[in-house]
């Protein structure tokens, strides 16, 4: 999951690994085990990959099909098909369009069928033919057909001059050519081109059915042209938990249908959550498991893909955002102990980080805000990211965070600190330990003596990043002061900020600019 932008910054995009030079979280384990069941086990067979969104699916999948090199595979992301009225269809019209297109053009066509085509359409051959073969016989027996059709201009044409009755004769010849070949054309179009639409689109539901069952008949003898008798077809069907509700178990049965085609691997990407809800609601059940059984009728080899581990995440943020660590060394730390542990989560989380960075170096140069502390700035990410309904209780009441740090820190929090945290989206068990390994992460605390009084600027940049500043404000009485033009008012909030432990940099910036102040205004 890893991109690189045109100017060369990496991890901005959000691109499924498309090799194994890109596999940042060690899943190409996961896809040469995978890959060696879809090469050499017994087929028809069927491989779920279950994730929630972010998870990796899509990456391993491609990983997986560039360990299965030689092997014919297609791809169908069915999440591109859900604008269709119905997209069991046009997913079945997706997965005869790829096979057919990977015949040769003589294997495309059924051939009984276009004998029958050209037998309908033969009396257009007789319309064009009998005339042109009449002329020539009354002009001249023994002419051949191109003087036939020649005199047949000249006698539409005796007025006109011979070059006139040249120009018609060729015309008539091609009218006449194109006439006599166009039945065979459209015949040719019509039984290399399949049209799941048309041929579904009238008829009974058991026509239907007796039309897909010849459909799935034809489609096991193209995979057999395509892939001889000893070879296989691996399909990929991607996002398919991010169609409607309603219409995956229409898709589910349109797979089902044809994942008894012998030769023929399916891996499937889906949200095994989301579509159990898609099952239960189409067949009513009331078992959760009834769905899990009705899934399980499909997918022989089901994975699951595991969380990722905070080792992972730790050397993903320091080999792929290096210039994150040596900012802050911290901060992979930070991050993979409070981010959930998913690949598309963890860098969303890092983009913000590196803008929020950017965002507050802007802010200080132009005199806006005080200097922030990086690290706690990565912390004040991850509890955004994570815990939303936290994240905007703070907005409004930020002093809550540092009560929340120092009784988390102490020691496990009490009960009724754990019911608040937990009515504000911080749930026991994971949910918690996370939370708790977020504040105790790194060596920086917002209740640090340096640090109390900028609760509100972290929380206000982090939000304004996220467009979640409802009615944060950081204090600004500061700046007013700094920027002020009262001499004595400037001093005063130099020492408060001097005497809170700032960096020493910036108080070394402010005595500079006050005394430039005094001197200008002394002349």
């Amino acid at each position: 999951m890893v991109g690189v932008s045109p100017k060369g910054e990496r991890g901005w995009s959000d691109r499924e690994i498309v090799g194994a030079d890109s596999d940042r979280f060690d899943f190409r384990d996961y896809a040469e085990v995978l890959a060696g069941r879809a090469r050499k086990a017994d087929t028809p067979l069927t491989i779920g990959l279950f994730g929630s969104w972010g998870s990796g699916k899509t990456s391993l999948m491609r990983l997986i099909e560039g360990e299965l090199q030689g092997v014919e595979t297609i791809w169908i992301n069915v999440w591109q098909l859900s604008n269709q009225e119905e997209v069991w269809q046009a997913f079945l019209q997706a997965l005869f369009n790829q096979v057919n297109r990977k015949l040769p053009l003589r294997r495309r066509i059924d051939w009984p069928r276009l004998g029958k085509s050209l037998l309908v359409n033969s009396y257009r051959i007789l319309v064009v033919a009998i005339p042109v073969v009449l002329g020539a016989a009354i002009g001249n027996p023994q002419a051949s057909w191109q003087d036939a059709l020649s005199l047949l201009a000249f006698n539409l044409s005796a007025s006109a001059n011979r070059t006139a009755a040249a120009a018609g004769a060729l015309t008539t010849y091609a009218l006449a050519a194109w006439l006599l070949l166009k039945p065979a054309v459209e015949a040719s179009r019509e039984v290399t081109h399949i049209d799941l639409k048309s041929m579904l689109k009238h008829g009974s539901y058991e026509s239907q059915i007796s039309e897909l069952m010849k459909l799935q008949r034809r489609f096991d003898g193209m995979v057999k042209d395509l892939v001889g008798a000893g070879g296989r077809l691996v399909v990929f069907i991607d996002d398919l938990d991010r169609c409607a509700p309603d219409k995956i178990p229409d898709l589910l049965e349109a797979i089902k249908l044809f994942t008894t085609s012998p030769r023929c691997v399916y891996v499937l990407g889906l949200d095994q959550d989301i579509v159990r809800q898609g099952i239960a609601r189409k067949h009513q059940f009331k078992e959760e498991r009834e769905a899990d059984e009705y899934l399980e009728k499909i997918v022989q080899v089901p994975f699951h893909l595991p969380p990722l581990d905070e080792g992972k995440i730790e050397a993903f943020v320091r080999g792929d955002y290096p210039e994150l660590s040596a900012r802050c060394p911290t901060a992979a730390e930070v991050f993979s102990r409070g981010l959930e542990p998913n690949p598309r989560k963890v860098k969303r989380a890092l983009n913000i980080y590196r803008t929020v960075l950017e965002l507050a170096d802007k802010r200080l140069s132009a005199w806006e805000m005080d200097p922030i502390d990086d690290e706690l700035a990565a912390k004040m990410v991850v509890l955004q990211s994570c815990y939303p309904e936290l994240h905007q209780h703070l907005v409004r009441y930020p002093d809550y965070l540092l009560r929340f740090e120092s009784e988390v820190i102490s020691g496990p929090p009490g009960d009724e600190v754990s019911d608040e945290l937990k009515a504000l989206g911080v749930y026991e068990g994971s949910g918690l330990d996370a939370f708790m390994g977020l504040l105790n992460a790194g060596r920086k605390r917002f209740g640090d003596e340096d640090q109390v009084n900028q609760v509100s600027s972290y929380i206000y940049l982090i939000a304004t990043a996220q467009g979640a500043a409802t009615g944060a404000r950081p204090d600004r009485r500061e700046r007013e002061a700094l920027l002020g033009g009262d001499t004595l008012k400037i001093w005063d909030q130099v020492e408060a900020i001097r005497e809170r432990g700032a960096e020493a940099t910036y108080i070394q910036r402010l005595y500079a600019v006050l005394v430039d102040h005094t001197r200008y205004k002394s002349s």
